[in-house]
């Protein structure tokens, strides 16, 4: 067998002096990154203390605003930016309204496989669907309501269409509908409140 040599560091730092003094430049290099990544996210004016009530919903889909809510929340906590407190102690509070949903057929079943050979002429069964969300979010400060930050939100997000089958073609569970529906949703609201609160955290 064959034994490699480990490559010689003499060929890599040309004296000690150089080998310490390229470490140095490292660990400085790496660590002032790390900082200035830091440094880099706040709230607007670096508030410490925030707000979130209940958002608004002007959609016809009942309970979603407690999802977005629920999901900034825990986007806030998750950071350590600033901490969520009752409107009565905070520097500053977040409105949040879900302004529209809507949803799309995705692809759709082939009448020409045999298990779908039944379909009745013209019927057509979606394999999936999608909802789209959009929404908007203001950062306000509560001693004079000025708006700090704001911005608008969608997303998408799909779920799978009930499965029907030949002896009950004209059937489908509403539950599930909903279930899968909702789902969607919350999945959906946390990207979305990712993306919002990392947005309104930049320091430009």
């Amino acid at each position: 067998m064959k034994l490699h040599k480990a490559p010689y560091l003499g060929r890599l730092f040309s004296s000690p002096t150089d080998l310490v003094l390229k470490t140095l430049i490292l660990v400085t290099f790496t660590s002032c990154g790390y900082q200035i990544g830091n440094v880099r996210r706040e709230v607007p004016e670096n508030l410490k203390k925030i707000a979130v009530p209940v958002f608004a919903n002007h959609t016809d889909e009942m309970g979603v605003e407690s999802y977005f809510t629920s999901s900034l929340i825990k986007e806030i906590e998750r950071t350590h930016l600033a901490a969520v407190t009752s409107k009565d102690e905070a520097e500053g509070y977040i409105e949040g309204t879900v302004t529209n949903i809507h949803y799309a057929l995705g692809p759709q079943v082939d009448r020409g496989l045999s298990e779908f050979n039944s379909l009745p002429e013209g019927s057509a069964l979606a394999r999936e669907y999608r909802v789209v969300v959009y929404m908007g979010i203001r950062l306000i400060r509560k001693a004079d309501n000025k708006v700090l930050w704001e911005g608008s939100f969608s997303g998408e997000q799909s779920f799978p269409a009930p499965v029907v089958t030949a002896p009950i073609l004209n059937t489908v569970n509403p539950l599930y509908t909903h279930s899968a529906r909702h789902q969607a949703i919350q999945t959906l609201s946390q990207d979305l409140m990712a993306e919002a609160f990392d947005r309104m955290t930049e320091n430009f």
